[in-house]
């Protein structure tokens, strides 16, 4: 097991850099009655998707689920992935333990993960986008300022806070300071570029900020 999870009764993994989140859920499963609630499932594993380094460890870590039979139960620990997963099966770390009990009843469900793998690749399909909102998402995830993505693009600012604002509603954002943040801190530099022809890639990386 590495440094982001700890392994409980041989049979639950915490996934998470939170310590408080870590020893909030082993005392919650350590208090409640295991018997009532583990019913028919051999491994759970708890993942605190805010403690991932890139949004897309998340699919690695489903796959790897499912193909070992585990039931997987997403915890939120911070606002900003809360927002990102609000539409799929979780729980939110800000709810009291005494919640948890009912919410992780629902959720260990066997046909959860395939559901969540579905919903997931849906929110990474990016192919449909095209290429000019390919491109600003490319740029936000290097960095790069609004009025340097207008510029680039030759885009008026109207026009770009369009496409901004649709990339918001696409990928389920609070607002586009959440998108920012989300396209910069939760993707790998790399993984924009494979959805972008070489030309555009070469060009736009050398973009000034």
């Amino acid at each position: 097991m590495n440094n982001n999870g700890t392994l409980l009764h041989n049979h639950i993994t915490i996934m998470t850099q939170n310590n408080f989140l870590r020893h909030g859920v082993i005392s919650f499963m350590r208090d409640i009655h295991a018997s009532d609630i583990h019913t028919d499932v051999k491994k759970i594993v708890f993942i605190d998707v805010c403690s991932l380094k890139f949004i897309s460890d998340l699919g690695v870590i489903l796959n790897n689920a499912y193909i070992n039979g585990c039931s997987v139960i997403l915890v939120c620990s911070g606002g900003e992935m809360s927002m990102v997963l609000g539409r799929l099966p979780h729980i939110n770390a800000a709810q009291s333990l005494s919640s948890w009990e009912m919410k992780i009843r629902t959720l260990l469900c066997p046909n959860l993960i395939p559901y969540y793998l579905k919903e997931f690749n849906e929110l990474l399909f990016l192919k449909k986008l095209g290429v000019i909102r390919l491109l600003i998402i490319f740029m936000i995830s290097k960095g790069i300022s609004f009025n340097g993505i207008a510029q680039t693009l030759s885009l008026p600012d109207k026009t770009l806070y369009r496409y901004i604002g649709g990339l918001v509603s696409y990928f389920n954002m609070k607002n586009s300071s959440f998108l920012f943040f989300f396209l910069k801190t939760r993707f790998p530099p790399s993984y924009f570029d494979s959805w972008l022809p070489e030309e555009y890639t070469e060009k736009k990386t050398h973009t000034q900020q």
